[in-house]
């Protein structure tokens, strides 16, 4: 009877376990969803938005932004600038000059699978740095924190920790702001004057509000397809040219051809002052103040102070019209425009390492030309200065004319069939 008893009761015991058991079990379950629908309405009250530029196109990855004032006032677009003690352009402000669009920035997206730039997202923020590397190279661009200024080749140890996001204002017109989100919590960035003038970026809770206008890649400004700005001094990168800085005057990288300020297939020439080169199939002229080459199919000359040469087929000299001559006046220093040979009076240029023919600046497809005071030809099909070669030119500055020959003329040299004058 006793072990009955006993039976009977652990019988409920464990009866009892097993229903508490199943109890727990469905609660969890119950929970389990609990959970799943406030993350499902959290992930969806937080739902980031894509950001636009002012063309209405969304921001990507790597591309190139001005940042530009909603509101138009005394200040521009957003650029650095040297402050206090500072020798490089350190400090991220406003433009003082409220026409600049300021220097474009870069957005880079460490945690995205989109390359899509959205809002309240963590992402980095630099500038173009060959606009800013310019004189202090080697300077980090990225948008860093210091003291609550918005610096840039910032000391790890000196910045402080978190992160940029894009704040929306308003979605319709594309107006956004800048945060820093640090450990706890965002802080929107602002614009304050300094003592000096100087409008830096800050973290204040007056944000400045701001769009993005999109680098276009016709633009000379800090891009890569055109010739440079005199405030960024940098080389653009064209397919088959390259242009010439012309506070440096260096011809740099080119593939098979060199322009200033000139956009050819593969050619071009330089402008010293005023003189226009113009779009050519094969080979572009020198202006040295005035003068204007136009409309030449093979062939180009260059003037001296005045005269323009135009509309000519294959060969063109001032003042003389030869198959296989040449003819320079000393001093001005004008040369003829052969079918063959073309040689430049000049004392600047330097012959380039071309593969068939180069003058100063000028790309012919079977010319070379020799100038003055530098004498130095590295070309195949060339003429040296002073020397004995066939259906070629040399020439020398301040010396006077030689005319009329029919394939040689030399300076300073005997050779047969030589009419000197």
């Amino acid at each position: 009877m006793e072990e009955i008893n006993i039976m009977k009761t652990l019988n409920t015991f464990l009866l009892k376990k097993t229903l508490h058991f199943h109890r727990i079990k469905e609660i969890m379950k119950n929970r389990t969803t609990l959970l799943a629908l406030f993350l499902l309405c959290a992930f969806s009250s937080t739902a980031r938005s894509y950001v636009y530029d002012t063309d209405g196109d969304r921001l990507t990855d790597g591309s190139r932004y001005y940042v530009l004032p909603v509101e138009e006032g005394s200040f521009g677009g957003i650029e650095a600038t040297a402050t206090g003690k500072d020798t490089c352009p350190l400090t991220v402000v406003q433009s003082s000059d409220k026409n600049s669009k300021g220097i474009p920035i870069s957005i880079i997206l460490p945690y995205s699978r989109t390359g899509l730039v959205r809002d309240d997202f963590p992402l980095i923020i630099r500038f173009v740095p060959s606009a800013v590397t310019t004189s202090c190279v080697g300077i980090s661009t990225a948008w860093s924190l210091v003291n609550e200024a918005v610096r840039l080749d910032v000391d790890p140890n000196d910045a402080v920790h978190g992160y940029l996001e894009i704040d929306i204002v308003s979605s319709a017109n594309h107006h956004y702001k800048f945060k820093f989100c640090g450990r706890d919590s965002c802080r929107s960035v602002g614009a304050f004057d300094d003592a000096k003038g100087k409008r830096r970026l800050v973290l204040s809770n007056n944000p400045l509000l701001v769009k993005f206008e999109k680098v276009q890649h016709s633009v000379a400004h800090d891009t890569h397809l055109l010739g440079q700005d005199s405030y960024i001094g940098q080389d653009s990168y064209f397919g088959n040219s390259v242009a010439l800085d012309t506070h440096v005057g260096q011809d740099r990288y080119p593939g098979n051809s060199v322009a200033q300020d000139s956009y050819f297939e593969n050619s071009a020439g330089q402008d010293t002052r005023i003189g226009q080169d113009r779009h050519r199939g094969n080979s572009v002229s020198q202006d040295s103040n005035i003068g204007q080459d136009s409309h030449f199919e093979n062939l180009v000359g260059q003037d001296n102070h005045i005269g323009q040469d135009s509309h000519l087929r294959n060969s063109v000299a001032q003042d003389n019209h030869r198959g296989n001559s040449m003819s320079q006046d000393s001093r001005i220093g004008q040369d003829s425009y052969l079918e063959n040979s073309v040689t430049q009076n000049s004392h600047i240029g330097q012959d380039s390492h071309f593969q068939n023919s180069v003058t100063q600046d000028s790309h012919f497809e079977t010319l070379v030309g020799q100038d003055s005071y530098i004498g130095q030809d590295h070309l195949r099909n060339s003429v040296d200065q002073d020397s004995q070669v066939e259906n070629s030119v040399a020439q020398d500055s301040h010396i006077g004319q030689y005319n009329q020959f029919e394939n040689f003329v030399p300076q300073d040299n005997q050779l047969r069939s030589i009419v000197t004058k």
